[in-house]
């Protein structure tokens, strides 16, 4: 039965009324790697708890953010998410999925649908595994979000009458998803061990 080594380091706070509590998770064997160490953090103080939250990355160190900064981002991200739905759900969207799948599908050889898929970016992978499990339209087009129907659907060739509508779409989504990145979280300098600065 597997069972994990935790270790918990506290440290003083930065208005140094409570503490910061990091605790390290490892397996308990002696051939651990990296990947297998996980951290986690929480703000053991409320003063400081009003104004900042512990962020995790996957694989990462924990860091403390500022909570309206977090805020922020996260109200960025649900713009970006409800813009892409909007366009998945559309009538418009509707009508270019069967011309997606019919554009796909009538390719006469597994490397034509391999490079139609490839176009549209609806596959990443290279021909030789595609071959090992091919896959037709109608599974790949599932995968598309909002992001991607409107980046196919705004090519005249594929959108039709609908590219100027798509065309819109995918520059509203690619607006959103530039101030999602310039909301980067930035990590405030805390001082304690296995926190990100």
């Amino acid at each position: 039965m597997a069972t994990d080594d935790i270790t918990e380091i506290s440290s003083p706070c930065l208005c140094g009324k409570g503490k910061i509590v990091v605790s390290q998770s490892m397996p308990d064997h002696a051939w651990v790697r990296e990947s297998q160490i996980s951290y986690s953090a929480e703000i053991d103080c409320p003063d400081c708890a009003v104004i900042y939250i512990v962020h995790h990355d996957y694989h990462s160190l924990p860091s403390l953010v500022r909570r309206e900064d977090a805020r922020k981002r996260d109200t960025a991200i649900a713009r970006r998410k409800a813009a892409e739905s909007e366009v998945a759900m559309s009538p418009e969207a509707q009508r270019l999925i069967p011309r997606i799948v019919s554009a796909i599908d009538s390719q006469s050889s597994m490397a034509a649908r391999h490079r139609a898929l490839q176009r549209f970016h609806l596959s990443y992978e290279s021909l030789g595994t595609y071959r090992k499990r091919p896959y037709d339209g109608t599974h790949a087009v599932r995968s598309a979000s909002g992001g991607h129907l409107a980046d196919i659907g705004s090519h005249p060739d594929i959108g039709g009458e609908d590219a100027a509508y798509f065309a819109a779409a995918a520059e509203k989504i690619k607006a959103l998803a530039a101030e999602e990145r310039a909301l980067e979280l930035q990590p405030v300098r805390t001082n304690a061990r296995w926190m990100r600065l």
